[in-house]
C-alpha cells in the first residue's frame, strides 16, 4: 500500500464467535525492512475497544480472534509531511488447535477371579 504525507491506511480483521480461535500475527514492512509505523486496536467480544497500543518493529500477535476478541484494527501512518511512503502490511491468521481436556482417570482393573489374591485371608 502507498500512503500519501501525514496520511493513514486503516485495516480490519473481524469475527464472530469461533469454535476454533485464531491469533492474528501482524507484520509491517517500509522499504523491506521491518518498521512500527503502525497503531493496533482491539475490540473485545463484549464491551468497548481498549487504547489503541503500538505496533511493534518484530510484529504484534493478537491471540483468541473469535473467543476473546471480535475484531482487530490496524492503522499504517505515515508520518512524514513531504513524501508517500510505501508499506507492505502481512496480517496471518493462525487456526489454534482444539484444546483436548484431561483423560478421565480410569478405574482400577478388578483382580481376575482365577487369581486368589496373596492378602486375603481363606
Amino acid at each position: 500500500m502507498t500512503t500519501g504525507p501525514l496520511t493513514a491506511r486503516f485495516f480490519s480483521v473481524q469475527a464472530g464467535e469461533l469454535s476454533h480461535p485464531t491469533d492474528v500475527d501482524i507484520h509491517l514492512k517500509e522499504n523491506g525492512a521491518a518498521t512500527d509505523h503502525a497503531w493496533v486496536l482491539v475490540a473485545p467480544m463484549d464491551g468497548k475497544p481498549g487504547a489503541p497500543r503500538k505496533h511493534r518493529v518484530g510484529g504484534t500477535k493478537i491471540e483468541q480472534l473469535g473467543k476473546q476478541h471480535r475484531a482487530v484494527w490496524i492503522a499504517a501512518f505515515n508520518s512524514d509531511p513531504n513524501a508517500d511512503k510505501r508499506y507492505e502490511l502481512t496480517v496471518a491468521l493462525k487456526r489454534r488447535a482444539p484444546t483436548v481436556g484431561p483423560k478421565p482417570e480410569q478405574a482400577p482393573a478388578a483382580p481376575s477371579p482365577g487369581k486368589a489374591s496373596p492378602f486375603k485371608k481363606r
